[in-house]
């Protein structure tokens, strides 16, 4: 502020030097501003989250099972005993056939879940 100054005049800051100026438009802080200094202490870098996708595993242990059924199956219907009795043959044709059906919509049913589920 100008001390001559009576107040009939608005107040004329002080002009600011070269060196202020340049260092103004540099971003450099003034001789008066304050500097706050950030000491980092090491750190580890942040690891980031891994997704796990968990449901995909309950599908293919489904698909595994309907694998397992229609083996047993096909094993059945291939290499079965052809020496049963009547009734006996026909219980066994029965099982061989709903392994095979049931292990094929198994391993179908697993399949469209793990595709519904993961796109």
């Amino acid at each position: 502020m100008n001390p001559n100054n009576n107040g009939t005049q608005p107040p004329t800051e002080e002009p600011e030097s070269r060196q202020s100026l340049i260092n103004k438009l540099e971003g450099r802080p003034r001789a008066t501003d304050e500097v706050h200094v950030h000491h980092h202490h090491h750190q580890a870098p942040q690891m980031r989250p891994v997704v796990i996708e968990k449901t995909a595993k309950q599908w293919k242990g489904l698909q595994l099972f309907g694998v397992l059924l229609l083996v047993v199956g096909l094993v059945a219907a291939r290499w079965g005993p052809l020496d049963l009795p009547t009734g006996k043959q026909d219980i066994f044709d029965l099982l061989t056939f709903a392994f095979l059906i049931l292990g094929g919509l198994i391993i179908v049913f697993g399949t469209f879940m793990a595709w519904w589920h993961h796109g």
